[in-house]
């Protein structure tokens, strides 16, 4: 924006020069003096061209540059993401695996008393006094 008004301004600038330059140019009817103001209007516009072209080369290194810095901000946003998304699932497998390990040991733990809880059954009912087994007999026989 800045660089087209810049253009904008040079280019009024050097329009005005040449139309002052092409009416002194049709005023005058000699050749040496026609020669003359051709050589300047010549020189007036290579001059215009040289500025315009300078303005422009200014306009496309900025673009660029704009251009490349956003790439690469876009590119370190990527693998920004892709590491907090790399970091975040190796975080996640490390909970699971742990769930894993826990439950794998609680259930052996469970197995394991399932196993002896038959034998262990049998030594309490061994164990009580034959007063409550004969009470837990006569419970069943009257229900």
């Amino acid at each position: 924006m800045r660089h087209s008004v810049s253009l904008l301004i040079v280019d009024l600038r050097y329009t005005q020069e040449l139309k002052e330059l092409a009416a002194l140019a049709y005023r005058d009817t000699t050749n040496e003096n026609r020669e003359f103001w051709k050589n300047e209007m010549g020189q007036a516009l290579r001059d215009i061209q040289q500025v315009y072209d300078d303005k422009l080369e200014a306009t496309r290194n900025d673009v660029e540059t704009y251009y490349n810095l956003k790439v690469r901000s876009v590119a370190h946003i990527s693998v920004y993401n892709i590491e907090i998304i790399t970091y975040y699932g190796s975080f996640i497998v490390r909970r699971c695996r742990r769930f894993a390990r826990c439950c794998t040991s609680t259930i052996t733990q469970v197995n394991i008393l399932h196993t002896y809880l038959p034998e262990r059954l049998e030594l309490a009912y061994c164990a009580l006094p034959t007063e409550i087994i004969l009470n837990v007999l006569l419970a069943k026989q009257v229900s």
